[in-house]
C-alpha cells in the first residue's frame, strides 16, 4: 500500500487523523476512523500507549474544530516499540496520516470523484397497466395510462443531458 511505503522513509513525519473517534468499551477502547471506516478494538495497554500520539479528543459538533485541533507530529522511530510494530496497520486504517495530509481536501476530492463515478440509474415506467395486482399498490385494474411518444423523447433527452453533464460512461 502507498501509505506503508511512506512509512519506510525514516524522515517522514506523521500525525493522528482528525477523524479518529475513541470510545471506552469496558476494559477496551474502540478506535474508529471516519474517513476509512476502520474500527479497532484496543486493549487497555495499547490504548494507553497510543493516547499521547492521538492527541486530545476533538469536538464532536459537526463542522467545528478542524482548524483549532492539532496533533503531535512524530517520526516512526520516536514511537514506542508496541506502536511501531503496528504502525503500518494503523497507517492503513487512517489512524495516522502524513503530516502534510489535508484530510478535508482528500474528502472533497473523493466526493467529487465518486459523484461522477457512481452509476447512473434511471427507472422508466412506460405504462401503469400492470397485471400483478399487488395488494399494496395504488394502481387500479383497468387504468390504461401509457407514456406518450413526446414524453418518451423528453425522458431520453433528459437522460442524455445528465450523462453528458455528469460525465457518466
Amino acid at each position: 500500500l502507498a501509505s506503508s511505503r511512506i512509512a519506510m522513509k525514516s524522515d517522514a513525519r506523521f500525525r493522528a487523523s482528525y477523524y479518529n473517534l475513541r470510545v471506552a468499551d469496558g476494559s477496551r477502547t474502540l478506535l474508529f476512523n471516519g474517513v476509512t471506516g476502520a474500527l479497532l478494538k484496543l486493549d487497555r495497554k495499547l490504548a494507553r500507549a497510543l493516547a499521547p500520539w492521538l492527541g486530545e479528543d476533538r469536538p464532536r459538533t459537526a463542522g467545528t474544530g478542524y482548524g483549532d485541533w492539532t496533533a503531535r507530529e512524530f517520526r516512526v522511530a520516536e514511537l514506542p516499540a508496541s506502536i511501531r510494530a503496528r504502525f503500518p496497520d494503523l497507517l492503513d486504517a487512517g489512524v495516522f496520516v502524513p503530516r502534510e495530509c489535508d484530510e478535508r481536501d482528500g474528502l472533497r476530492q473523493s466526493y467529487e470523484h465518486n459523484r461522477t463515478a457512481a452509476p447512473f440509474f434511471v427507472t422508466v415506467t412506460t405504462t401503469l397497466d400492470c397485471n400483478m395486482r399487488c395488494y399494496y399498490c395504488y394502481q387500479k385494474e383497468g387504468e390504461l395510462e401509457k407514456m406518450s411518444p413526446a414524453m418518451a423523447d423528453a425522458i431520453a433527452g433528459w437522460m442524455e443531458r445528465e450523462i453528458l453533464e455528469r460525465g457518466h460512461r
